[in-house]
């Protein structure tokens, strides 16, 4: 605002040019299912990265990697997209006690439009899995992302037995305990 600006009354002036600068919220990843470090994910996962605006889907489907962490092996797949945000999953206090949900609320989400990507195939059991975006991907009014996004994943170990009673090869096992696997 340039000096001599009078108020409505024409009685003050401004004394000294004013100047302010401001911006906008970039775009970025609001969420995703899974979250960095989950374990226990789906062999067959939908795995779904929500953003805090609306985002070119063209950029983000060229950009948007997923790579099995032992190999390097980028995963094939297909990409689906939803105008709304993820649901996130309730948090843990720090007793490690999850809150008990109220039925007549919505649940909470996170961003404002999901794309979902689904492998063209199951991913190994036990292994490592990294969900990456790159900075530099737009929105739909052409602004980029500012920072990579990353997310680190473990799939479902294969099934195996852990433990049993009577132990394995147990001589005198009590006929009335029962057995437990």
């Amino acid at each position: 605002v340039a000096q001599g600006l009078t108020d409505v009354t024409g009685q003050a002036d401004l004394e000294d040019d004013f100047e302010w600068t401001f911006s906008t919220v970039s775009p970025g990843v609001a969420a995703s299912l899974p979250a960095n470090n989950d374990i226990y994910v789906s062999p067959t996962p939908t795995l779904s990265v929500a953003f805090n605006q609306q985002m070119d889907h063209e950029s983000v489907e060229q950009n948007l990697l997923v790579l099995n962490e032992a190999t390097g092996e980028q995963i094939p797949g297909q990409f689906e997209w939803s105008n709304e945000g993820i649901i996130l999953p309730p948090q843990a206090d720090e007793f490690g006690n999850y809150p008990i949900p109220d039925p007549l609320s919505e649940p909470e989400r996170g961003g404002v439009e999901t794309v979902s990507f689904m492998p063209g195939e199951p991913l190994a059991l036990g292994s490592q899995y990294q969900l990456l975006l790159p900075k530099g991907v737009t929105s739909q009014n052409g602004t980029e992302t500012r920072e990579d996004y990353s997310a680190t994943f473990t799939v479902i170990p294969p099934l195996e037995v852990v433990s049993s009673n009577p132990p394995n090869g147990e001589q005198f096992a009590d006929i009335w305990q029962g057995l437990d696997i």
